[in-house]
């Protein structure tokens, strides 16, 4: 925008130019926003934290925000529905709740969406695929080899209990 508008250091500028770069600001926001979507699903969160991370002001960050909700491109409740049905076959329970408040996600649409996303199933699903991923055949692991593969497993979030449970089922 300096070059563009001729700008020098030190320079008074007018109302109007000073509107104009203003627009030329949150323009380019916008093209931030669409180009970081273009990529990759986001938050809000998200959005806003790369955005005041590139230096554009406050003003901006919300017109370009505004401007992606406008046309449906940003929705966290749609974010963290996906991410509970892509997750859930590899992360514990307690795992993705965490990813998505870290997120910047509401509790209150985790919750919605975990209780229609994801069941007792889909984790035993996912400890089973963690424990035949590090081990052809868990029974005939000796005692110290499982319980490097029961901690390694908890380590992701799982319950110590249900780990269990499972490994002495195989």
């Amino acid at each position: 925008e300096v070059r563009r508008f001729r700008l020098e250091e030190g320079e008074e500028i007018g109302q109007p130019l000073h509107d104009e770069i203003e627009q030329a600001v949150i323009k380019r926001a916008k093209l931030k926003v669409m180009d970081l979507l273009k990529r990759s699903d986001k938050t809000e969160q998200e959005l806003r934290t790369k955005l005041r991370t590139a230096s554009f002001p406050e003003k901006a960050v919300e017109e370009a925000i505004s401007y992606v909700r406008g046309y449906k491109y940003l929705d966290d409740e749609r974010y963290a529905s996906n991410y509970i049905r892509m997750k859930k076959q590899t992360k514990s329970k307690n795992a993705i709740v965490y990813d998505l408040i870290s997120k910047g996600i509401e509790k209150e649409i985790i919750d919605q969406y975990m209780e229609e996303e994801f069941d007792s199933d889909d984790e035993e699903e996912a400890i089973k695929k963690l424990i035949y991923k590090k081990t052809s055949n868990p029974s005939e692991l000796d005692l110290e080899k499982k319980q490097k593969l029961v901690a390694s497993i908890c380590r992701k979030g799982f319950s110590y209990e249900k780990v269990k449970r499972i490994i002495s089922n195989i």
